[in-house]
């Protein structure tokens, strides 16, 4: 048999997945010694089990038959014929290679067997319906999908007869949904099926009536195929090998047995990580530290990013932010800015320290980020790291990098928010000596959150506002060379000047907009959505903008199913084909527009019915992965759950529609039973429209759902809440005891702020005694307090402790409690 060299580039690449049908374990052996039986051979089993005439009935036939006459017997058989199996030598040779997912239609254990037999990878076994999860980027972990039934899970039931294939056509099975999403994006090898089992056929089918897309070339490797059949595969881009699976193992074996590891696929899914840790051996926590990170220099970052040819515009003149095939080639220009913040970088920075840059919002921040973390590796020998996307485990990642550098080394972060909590305690953390951060936000979060999370910890703060004349003409030069230049062209170069420097002042990305088309910025969005197509790619805008506008990139398969929640058919490849210019596509990553063009474009020209519709089939899209979601999900997309389902994010995006806000919860009080995180948004809504007992009763079951000081926190607010709309302190009582001991908690369980519970406890409480027992009983309560709030004020120079403390201490000398209204809810939760 010959295969194809683009087989091996595919593997090596990381983007290779296989499908085994029943001839995928026709060697291998029962735990009695006999061939694992193939679906002619189980029939006829069954059938003599049962002392039945067999006459060559199906299996599903047989299957069901049995089933119905005895299924406690046939669980049994399965036992016997299915599990404990002992795996041919072609699945040996399979095992000792690492893979991303493998699917199989088979229900015996033959490929388990050889797995953990070979101990290459760790592995977890999935059925057709078990909640999805992401692939392991770093490809430590395998994933086994058990797509027709598990000997080993009987009561999962299997896909075996008529009536079954039917079920389950009617509503397909999250992995045979994810099968589809997959069979798009990656290079599929069939082993063993020829692909003619019917609810297989039926995902097929769906994918294939979308005739403008473009699936990856497959190949279906089977020992014989007809004339016909072999048409028919080519018609829907799968090309036949004749072979077997002993073929296939002895070809790959040779070509590969051995010598590949995990971390060689995941460097072939990001070339650039093979000279992070070149010559080092690195463990799991390196390894994943390294793949959360870009190693800045000239000759290690990537460079595969711009798709289009030579001479088009660039994306990043399109609104978009920068890639770093972009800084490579110099296509933002270099601003003054950018040399005052290297320089301040190398002078002020130091260990455990944080140099800040803030602006407004699209003034061109990322892109000085980039520029500088560049510019400095250029001129230094430290180290430099720039974290490619938030991350939800940042101290495991600085532990590693600690690691792997004895001295000094820079860290850069754009959308430090995001992550402040993990930052400041990086900082204060005596763990770490080498670090020296580098970080980026808007100014005003860095004005109302970072500023104080980070205070003491900041050397530098670098602030990025307005452009001189001498920006505007190199920025003129870069237009010239990479953007739209049409209508600047018309103009004399003294026009070309005054247009950019005055709409460029402080929002660049704005004034960039408008000055290269004539329109004002809100219009510009309003033609490119107009003019965007249909409603599947409007959905599509949508779907991705709702990840963009948390500067975030989304899985495309995951807005694949969401999709398909909206009824849609459609494949996210053609989709993201057909609105090239507003949405990128990049490794299976899809990215909006900048944060303001996506803000815009929810706050002033999409629908609020739209953006609900959009945003439910988003969450029923992230519903289909085990909860506690965000634990189930890639860092991004976890994010991107995180914040849909704010409250706060909910309320903004449906303009405070109350009916629309709450169906969007209410949609999913039986889908999300178990995730902690959907209740505590749920209680947090309910709470705002002022409905206490159900956001009381939400709460808890938040706290049922999931240990979390967050919930706790929440939940002790909503029982101050109610305590404090009480008429006497018989009825408050028992509430307010119970929110200060839940507030104690939500301090032992590890809030990123011990202050805050506390300052949360006293305000509610005092504020409670002073209105039904008076002030003199409130006095007593705010000595109570003053020594554990002058104790934790030696921890930390809050601004919003000392004032909690100074109200206290009034209180308690000359009875004076602020008159402000006491706030039952802040802005962390």
């Amino acid at each position: 048999m010959i295969l194809k060299n683009e087989i091996l580039k595919a593997y090596r690449d990381g983007r290779l997945i296989l499908l085994l049908g029943a001839g995928a374990s026709y060697d291998s052996l029962s735990k009695n010694g006999e061939r694992v039986p193939q679906a002619e051979d189980m029939a006829r089993q069954m059938a003599n089990e049962m002392s039945w005439d067999y006459d060559d009935e199906p299996l599903s036939t047989v299957y069901s038959a049995y089933k119905q006459a005895d299924a406690a017997r046939l669980e049994n058989y399965f036992e016997r014929r299915l599990t404990e199996t002992n795996p041919s030598k072609a699945l040996l040779k399979i095992a000792k290679l690492p893979w991303s997912r493998i699917y199989t239609l088979n229900i015996d254990d033959c490929l388990e067997q050889a797995l953990t037999r070979s101990g290459i990878q760790k592995f977890k076994v999935f059925g057709r319906n078990d909640p999805l999860r992401e692939t392991d980027p770093i490809f430590n972990n395998l994933q086994v999908i058990k797509l027709n039934g598990d000997a080993k899970r009987v009561q999962d039931g299997f896909i075996f007869s008529p009536e079954e294939y039917g079920q389950s056509s009617a509503r397909i099975p999250l992995w045979y949904g994810q099968l589809a999403q997959d069979y798009s994006n990656y290079t599929f090898v069939f082993i063993g099926t020829k692909l003619n089992e019917p609810l297989f056929q039926h995902v097929m089918a769906q994918m294939r009536s979308i005739q403008t897309r473009s699936p990856q070339l497959a190949y279906a490797i089977t020992p014989t195929a007809s004339p016909i059949e072999r048409i028919h595969l080519q018609s829907i881009k799968i090309e036949h090998i004749s072979g077997t699976i002993e073929d296939f193992s002895d070809w790959i074996d040779g070509k590969l047995g051995g010598s590949v590891t995990p971390w060689d696929l995941a460097v072939g899914r990001r070339p650039e990580l093979g000279k992070i840790g070149k010559n080092r051996k690195l463990n799991e926590q390196q390894m994943r530290a390294f793949n959360s990170v870009i190693a800045v220099s000239p000759e290690n970052l990537p460079k595969t990013h711009f798709a289009g040819k030579e001479g088009s515009i660039r994306e990043f003149y399109k609104g978009y932010k920068p890639n770093w095939k972009d800084i490579l080639d110099e296509v933002p220009a270099e601003l003054n800015a950018t040399k005052s913040f290297v320089s301040n970088i190398e002078q002020k920075s130091k260990s455990k320290g944080c140099v800040a840059l803030i602006g407004p919002a699209g003034s061109g921040k990322t892109t000085l980020l980039m520029q500088a973390a560049l510019t400095l590796s250029r001129s230094t020998e430290t180290p430099i790291y720039y974290l490619r996307e938030p991350v939800s485990d940042f101290m495991e990642v600085v532990h590693a990098l600690e690691g792997v550098n004895s001295g000094t080394f820079y860290l850069f972060i754009d959308k430090a928010d995001i992550m402040r909590d993990q930052i400041a305690q990086v900082l204060t953390s005596k763990e770490f000596y080498n670090i020296r951060l580098v970080i980026s936000e808007s100014k005003s979060i860095w004005n109302r959150r970072l500023k104080i999370a980070l205070h003491t910890n900041v050397s530098h703060i670098e602030e990025i506002n307005f452009i001189s004349q001498t920006d505007a003409t190199a920025i003129l030069t870069k237009l010239e060379a990479f953007g739209p230049w049409t209508r600047l062209q018309k103009m004399n170069p003294k026009d070309r000047l005054r247009e950019v420097f005055q709409k460029s002042g402080q929002q660049l990305l704005i004034g960039l907009m408008e000055a290269t088309t004539g329109l004002g910025f809100t219009q510009i969005i309003r033609n490119d959505y107009a003019n965007s197509g249909n409603k599947e790619h409007k959905d599509f805008l949508i779907l991705v903008g709702l990840a963009g506008i948390h500067k975030v990139t989304i899985s495309s398969s995951v807005v694949g199913r969401a999709l398909t929640y909206l009824g849609s058919i459609s494949d996210v490849n053609r989709l993201s084909s057909d609105v090239e210019g507003i949405v990128v596509s990049n490794n299976g990553r899809l990215s909006s527009r900048h944060p303001v063009y996506v803000r815009k474009l929810f706050e002033q020209i999409v629908s609020t019915e739209a953006i609900e519709e959009c945003l439910i089939a988003l969450l029923k899209a992230f519903s289909d992965y085990e909860a506690p979601v965000v634990r189930s999900l890639g860092k991004q997309d976890g994010i991107v759950f995180k914040s849909i389902i704010n409250h706060r994010f909910v309320k903004d995006m449906l303009r405070g529609d109350e009916a629309k806000i709450l169906n969007v919860y209410s949609t999913f009080e039986t889908i999300f039973h178990t995730d902690g995180l959907y209740w505590l948004q749920y209680g947090l809504t309910l709470r705002g429209f002022g409905e206490h007992a159900d956001a009381l009763d939400k709460l808890k079951t938040a706290r049922e759902a999931f240990n979390s000081p967050h919930i706790e926190h929440a939940y002790a607010q909503q029982l101050m809440i109610i305590a404090s709309k009480k008429t006497t302190w018989v009825d408050a009582e028992p509430l307010v005891l119970e929110a200060v001991s839940v507030f104690e908690k939500a301090t032992e369980l590890g809030w990123d702020r011990d202050y805050y519970p506390l300052v949360s406890s006293v305000e509610g409480h005092i504020s409670v005694v002073i209105e039904l027992l008076g002030v003199t009983e409130a006095q007593v309560i705010a000595k109570s307090y003053t020594n554990k709030l002058l104790a934790a004020k030696k921890d930390t120079a809050d601004p919003r402790l000392e004032k909690t403390l100074l109200s206290v201490m009034t209180l308690a000398t000359t009875g004076e409690w602020s008159k402000q209204p006491v706030v039952f809810e802040s802005e962390y939760e």
